[in-house]
């Protein structure tokens, strides 16, 4: 029981760091978006990717160094909370987002 709610914290917070870091991504690129650089948009897409798997990986390793077997409950949890914790961040980094693109008016939308 300790090993899957120790790994469900690690997924979550690996999970957590994972969305800050595309969060922190839309918050520093704001300047470059409203100038319309595509090639930025596209270099953060590749980031956040590529963090993303970093970040699953980081989670597999640490799951292997605590003596976790591969394809059980405890890693399923782990990669499960860092999904959720993932989703929870780019909620409200997303929402900020609109919110800003509505200020600046980037947002056809009203």
């Amino acid at each position: 029981m300790t090993s899957i709610l120790m790994t469900a914290f690690a997924g979550l917070l690996f999970g957590i760091a994972w969305g800050g870091g595309a969060a922190s991504f839309l918050i520093f690129t704001r300047s470059y978006r409203m100038a319309n650089k595509r090639l930025m948009v596209h270099i953060g897409q590749i980031v956040v990717l590529a963090t993303g798997v970093g970040w699953l990986l980081l989670l597999q390793l640490f799951d292997e160094r605590i003596g976790i077997k591969r394809h059980s409950l405890p890693q399923y949890v782990a990669a499960y909370a860092c999904f959720c914790g993932w989703i929870f961040v780019l909620f409200f980094a997303v929402r900020a987002e609109r919110r800003w693109r509505k200020l600046v008016g980037l947002d056809s939308k009203a």
